[in-house]
């Protein structure tokens, strides 16, 4: 479950430059490419964001809303904050992630070498590696979630995963920053996430990416 959150949230930090405007979609490869440009001349990013997860059950669909703000800084940091009532907290120093939870009296800690394997978009954001080698990717129309006038690519893996089984990154054609992430399991589940009011370049504190775990709290290593 803790690495299935970690690529839902890490599918933000695809960026892209400035320039088309119109409302049909370009080539994979031009989205693709004006990503990755964006991507380079970008340091760091700050967003809003809201969390929806829907989850199969027996029958009906349950959904589960979460809200905050989030901060990514190269190479590799970040930093999630969720609102009560679902109050977490999830910080990595490109090392080290640590997921607070308040409530549980509780830090869950992992290294990011195990966190996510090499072929997943996580690994094209660090540079190690593209898109269009680990996953079929082709543009997809507006789908019910999906926000409006934007351009929606869906990643499919070319070797299983474990994970997911299929990404969709939902383009702005006017910045080409991803606003919007869908990541489907395995077993159907899906958790979309929309970013608004994102920032970038604004110089964010290392102290943010940083995280002293609370005395008296249970530590959980995960492997």
């Amino acid at each position: 479950m803790f690495k299935v959150f970690l690529l839902v949230l890490l599918s933000l930090l695809v960026f892209a430059n400035p320039g088309l405007q119109a409302q049909t979609s370009p080539p994979v490869d031009e989205i693709i490419n004006q990503l990755q440009t964006r991507y380079n001349t970008t340091q760091d990013i700050q967003a809003n964001f809201t969390q929806i997860a829907t989850l199969k059950s027996v029958g009906q669909k349950q959904k589960q809303k979460s809200e905050g703000v989030v901060y990514f800084k190269k190479p590799g940091k970040m930093r999630w904050e969720y609102a009560p009532p679902s109050e977490q907290l999830l910080v990595s120093d490109g090392e080290t992630l640590w997921l607070y939870l308040p409530e549980n009296e509780q830090v869950m800690v992992e290294k990011v070498q195990s966190a996510y394997s090499s072929r997943t978009p996580i690994n094209f954001l660090a540079g190690g590696g593209k898109l269009k080698e680990d996953f079929n990717i082709r543009v997809v129309p507006d789908m019910e979630g999906y926000p409006p006038n934007t351009y929606h690519l869906e990643l499919i893996p070319k070797t299983t995963q474990p994970d997911f089984s299929k990404l969709v990154l939902s383009v702005d054609p006017n910045t080409y920053l991803v606003v919007h992430t869908s990541v489907y399991d395995l077993y159907g589940n899906v958790t979309d996430v929309y970013f608004t009011d994102m920032r970038t370049n604004t110089h964010i504190p290392e102290e943010k990416f940083r995280f002293q775990i609370p005395k008296g709290v249970e530590v959980l290593q995960q492997k």
